[in-house]
């Protein structure tokens, strides 16, 4: 009994295409809590951005800014202090995520999400089995358990969110305004200043709609949608999380203009264009000359989708042909979800992973052209 009972929290935690943990580790921890926690400090430019050997870049913006009425000294000093927050920031994240965890044992001490049959309810579930008339009956009971627990979790990660979380990051930007105070002397910082007051309230927001999140949603399911209107959602939901206007210019076949997206496919789908598209904004090597195309057509009777970037000169020169194929073996890898949850994985992985869960016929491959990069999503029949 205490068996089918594990197994059957097994399947409610680690399922692969509705388990709890599939939800919070590759959709929100390893997805758009980190993402959507800084959106308003990047669009500011006020978190320091790493380069792909762990070390911090110089923040050009605001050494631009000041330049002309700061020392180098004091330039290189706001960076210091800017690391130092960006450290904070990035440790508050990592702390935050800790929570999300989703375990069935006590091992991990950060976790919220802890679940267990004990030895010690056996008699309580016998007793509960016998009650029941059919054995659906006694899986809807134990299911109904489940999201029982799942909700008290709930209030209590809202609550760490809106008072812990909160805390911590508002308390990092008092701390940042406290020491550009002593750096800054008698020089009038304005603009810096403003925007960092700026994005303390607006991150503020932000939390409180992030453990707006932490809710159980009765309708699991979106209602059927073209194709067209999931772009149009999942470049809309890009613009909130990243707090600016994205240039994509979409393409349809004659055949394509209408075609519906499953209500079950519609989520994954989202959520696999949102990566696909961030991928292109952080690796193109373009800012605000950054066009992306999205193409669908047929082919040999499959659907064919085509998400195309252009490339500044030095990541095209970059994309060799070792490394587009290392990537798509990367997408091809069954291990690949497994490696989503406990890592996070890049956004493409998340976006072929979560093209595969909703249907085994889609399929994720890259490849370069003419300077740009091509993200093609085809769906065999």
């Amino acid at each position: 009994l205490l068996k089918s009972i594990g197994l059957m929290l097994e399947a409610f935690l680690y399922d692969e295409n509705h388990g709890l943990d599939t939800n919070l580790s590759t959709e929100i921890r390893h997805g758009f809590f980190s993402n959507y926690l800084r959106s308003d400090l990047e669009s500011r430019r006020l978190i320091s951005e790493i380069d792909v050997d762990g070390n911090f870049k110089s923040m050009t913006y605001w050494d631009e800014m000041y330049s002309n009425i700061l020392s180098a000294p004091f330039l290189h000093s706001i960076t210091e202090e800017f690391k130092t927050f960006t450290n904070g920031f990035n440790e508050t994240i990592r702390e935050a995520q800790a929570w999300m965890k989703v375990s069935s044992s006590h091992e991990d001490k950060n976790a919220l999400f802890i679940y267990n049959v004990y030895v010690s309810q056996y008699d309580y579930f016998k007793l509960w089995m016998e009650y029941c008339e059919t054995a659906d009956e006694f899986m809807d009971e134990v299911f109904t358990m489940f999201w029982e627990i799942t909700d008290e979790i709930l209030t209590l990660m809202r609550e760490k969110i809106n008072v812990d979380l909160k805390g911590k990051v508002q308390q990092l930007f008092y701390e940042l305004l406290a020491r550009l105070d002593l750096v800054k002397g008698g020089a009038l910082l304005t603009d810096l200043i403003s925007n960092i007051v700026a994005s303390q309230n607006k991150t503020s927001e932000i939390i409180s709609e992030i453990s707006d999140w932490f809710n159980i949603n009765q309708h699991r399911d979106f209602s059927q949608q073209t194709l067209s209107q999931v772009i149009d959602v999942s470049v809309n939901c890009l613009e909130k999380i990243k707090g600016k206007n994205i240039n994509i210019i979409k393409s349809f076949d004659n055949e394509l203009n209408n075609f519906i997206v499953d209500g079950f496919t519609v989520k994954k789908f989202i959520l696999a264009l949102i990566n696909i598209f961030e991928n292109s904004l952080k690796h193109s090597g373009l800012n605000s000359e950054l066009q992306i195309n999205v193409n669908a057509y047929l082919s040999n009777s499959n659907i064919c989708i085509d998400i195309v970037n252009n490339l500044s000169e030095d990541v095209n020169l970059g994309l060799t042909g070792s490394k587009i194929r290392a990537l798509n073996e990367l997408l091809s890898s069954p291990n690949s979800l497994e490696l989503m949850r406990e890592e996070g994985g890049t956004g493409l992985a998340k976006a072929s992973n979560y093209m595969k869960q909703a249907n085994r016929g889609y399929s994720l491959n890259v490849f370069c052209e003419h300077q740009k990069f091509v993200t093609r999503l085809l769906k065999n029949d």
